[in-house]
């Protein structure tokens, strides 16, 4: 079963692409912002998620290839031993082009890298932020290269 479903993230693409047009961003709980795209709270009545709205693709290939892309990279994490939530990719045909969403369980704000670290001593977060650079270290490949930034831990 999909984690959010389609009618869902179509209702959420309403509202987002409203708050694009008219600039006001009240009707979205914005969690989170990255260098691509910024994360929103989507509640549903079977649990709550991030999604991230990427731009929108000229072309449908253009949206699957990188959705398969996004795939691949997980599943290169994953066997080198970094634990990935699951995440789909859903696609959205618009007038602008095809919106691939990612879409993820939404984590409690406290277990991501940046909130649980927050307020530590130096030598308390020492041995967090080393085994995240250890897991990276032992992950990069030709191939693969984690993203280190910490809010992704």
């Amino acid at each position: 079963m999909a984690l959010a479903r389609a009618a869902e993230i179509e209702a959420f693409e309403h509202r987002f692409a409203d708050a694009v047009r008219t600039g006001r961003a009240e009707d979205l709980d914005i969690i989170g912002y990255g260098e691509v795209t910024i994360a929103v709270k989507l509640e549903t009545p079977h649990g709550n998620f991030a999604c991230k709205r990427l731009v929108p693709f000229s072309s449908r290939d253009a949206a699957e290839e990188t959705a398969a892309l996004i795939a691949s990279y997980i599943k290169e994490l994953r066997a080198s031993g970094i634990d990935v939530i699951e995440t789909e990719t859903p696609i959205l045909a618009r007038a602008e082009g095809h919106v691939l969403y990612c879409v993820q369980p939404l984590l409690p704000r406290g277990t991501l890298g940046p909130y649980f670290l927050r307020g530590k001593a130096p030598e308390e977060a020492a041995p967090y932020v080393r085994g995240i650079f250890e897991h990276i270290k032992e992950a990069v490949t030709p191939r693969l290269a984690p993203d280190g930034q910490l809010s992704n831990w």
